[in-house]
């Protein structure tokens, strides 16, 4: 007779009770318990030994092992949990039993939601009988507040939390077979494992566990972040209400991009209004961190840096970041040839609307990118103008039109060839966007163009971001913003030939 609780849990989540059925083997139940015990021993006979040897105290030898603890559970967990997720969705569409599960009654979001709780659940298990050594070993430490250990475990949930959706769409997006589908899960679990997971714990030391001083004076160094000149690490209960809040809107957004990817899976990966939203959102995000206390200016700067203490290097900053996010929106947002073959043939029924450019689903992306990048200068542009100096300004706003004329570019090019009747025209569309990218820099590089000689030029290829501390006269920017308005126009006139020849 089946317990009652089980029938419980069938009728709550029944792909969580699915995972668990096939993955409580006894022979692999008692394989993750005995990797996790030898671990222990292991760590228990070498802190054991260091102690005997060198007669600490019991407490510092206990603070030792918490914070070796404290160092190895998060990229345990994170690698194996995402290898596992990423591998049994691969899995799931080799067989062609991920379809089945399309077309459950269920919601996208159970299914996935049993998927993250029930697929990593031996790593669960092995990290799970980690906790009693670890608490055991912080309470020897006697200089562990147990605040800590909550904020601990409950960031690293947080964390998991993030990272499995992540790793969830990854698997979505790879494919059923083919080298990238055979590369995903390892890959993934190598990034997870040597930047994740450090980029993680730095940033739980930084800010929300920089006030328990329990890991030693490198890692317990206040760094003064502030946040829209809020300081984010002096406070605990501002820190974690920060950062837990920041990860599940990210977590968030992830989801939505989850449920529109697994009913569809040839759908584009963002539609356009959730593209506005996550732009705006990132911008306001980003955009906070460049917003410090103002320091003093020391005497040997140049006088660009003299007139933009730090604002300036910081806009350089922002380029790149908001370079990199809009190529990932490039990508999002631009929909192949089938998709614009039912956009044209059946959406827009004869004519096309700024309005099905904006909000169509599947119509092309350039006007979308535009409004993205309308989205970030709208913030930018304020900023520049309240910097609290009187230096050249126009010339730094004019700086933001070739960084988005740049990327329209890209943008069109990267519609035209996916609309194009090639073979792998996604394969053409990332070897155009990786030439764009790397060979102009590359070329100039080897002819000693470096941006301090030739600055116009650099803005002309769309990297204003390189320049440093270096502005390009007025006349020079202007020609660079021309030659790319021209390109751009006739990149555009090109994708509006190609789309009357698809209608």
């Amino acid at each position: 007779m089946t317990p009652t609780w089980i029938n419980q849990l069938g009728n709550w989540n029944p792909q969580l009770l699915r995972e668990l059925r096939g993955r409580l083997k006894p022979r692999s139940v008692i394989v993750a318990i005995a990797i996790s015990l030898v671990v222990q021993v292991l760590l228990l006979l070498a802190f054991g030994q260091g102690f005997l040897a060198t007669g600490y105290e019991l407490s510092s030898a206990g603070l030792n092992l918490f914070r070796t603890l404290t160092w190895l559970i998060p990229p345990v967990l994170f690698a194996i949990g995402s290898y596992s997720l990423i591998g049994d969705v691969a899995q799931e569409e080799r067989r062609g039993t991920l379809n089945f599960l399309r077309f459950s009654p269920r919601t996208s979001q159970n299914i996935l939601l049993g998927k993250i709780l029930g697929v990593p659940l031996l790593p669960y298990l092995s990290v799970l009988l980690f906790v009693p050594l670890h608490v055991v070993s912080a309470m020897t430490a006697e200089v562990v507040p147990l605040g800590f250990i909550v904020s601990f475990y409950l960031m690293l949930a947080a964390g998991c939390a993030f990272l499995f959706s992540v790793a969830l769409l990854t698997a979505l997006l790879s494919g059923a077979r083919g080298f990238l589908a055979a590369a995903t899960a390892p890959g993934f679990s190598a990034i997870t494992l040597f930047s994740f997971a450090p980029l993680f714990m730095t940033w739980s030391f930084v800010t929300v566990w920089s006030q328990f001083k329990v890991m030693g004076s490198q890692q317990d160094a206040t760094i003064d972040l502030q946040w829209y000149y809020v300081p984010i690490a002096t406070n605990v209960w501002f820190s974690h209400l920060f950062v837990l809040l920041n990860i599940g809107i990210m977590t968030f957004a992830i989801w939505q991009v989850l449920r529109r990817r697994f009913h569809n899976p040839t759908a584009t990966i963002l539609s356009k209004r959730q593209s506005y939203a996550i732009m705006a959102y990132l911008e306001v995000f980003f955009l906070g961190f460049f917003l410090q206390t103002p320091n003093r200016v020391a005497n040997n700067v140049s006088p660009v840096e003299s007139l933009f203490p730090d604002s300036l290097l910081n806009l350089f900053f922002l380029y790149g970041i908001n370079f990199f996010c809009v190529l990932v929106l490039i990508v999002a947002l631009t929909p192949q040839r089938q998709a614009l073959l039912d956009w044209l043939r059946y959406d827009r029924r004869g004519h096309a609307s700024l309005q099905d450019l904006i909000w169509a689903e599947k119509s092309p992306a350039p006007v979308a990118i535009g409004i993205n990048l309308i989205i970030i200068n709208a913030l930018l542009v304020p900023w520049i103008l309240l910097w609290p100096t009187s230096g050249p300004k126009l010339i730094v706003c004019l700086l933001l039109i070739p960084f988005m004329l740049s990327l329209l570019i890209y943008a069109v090019i990267t519609q035209q060839i996916l609309a194009s009747k090639i073979r792998n025209p996604t394969t053409w569309a990332a070897g155009a966007l990786a030439t764009l990218l790397f060979l102009p820099p590359i070329t100039l590089g080897l002819l000693s163009l470096s941006p301090d000689k030739v600055p116009a030029l650099w803005v002309f290829f769309g990297f204003p971001w390189l320049l440093g501390s270096t502005l390009p006269a007025l006349s020079n920017l202007v020609t660079a913003i021309v030659m790319q308005g021209i390109i751009l126009g006739v990149l555009s006139w090109q994708l509006n030939q190609q789309l009357k020849k698809l209608a």
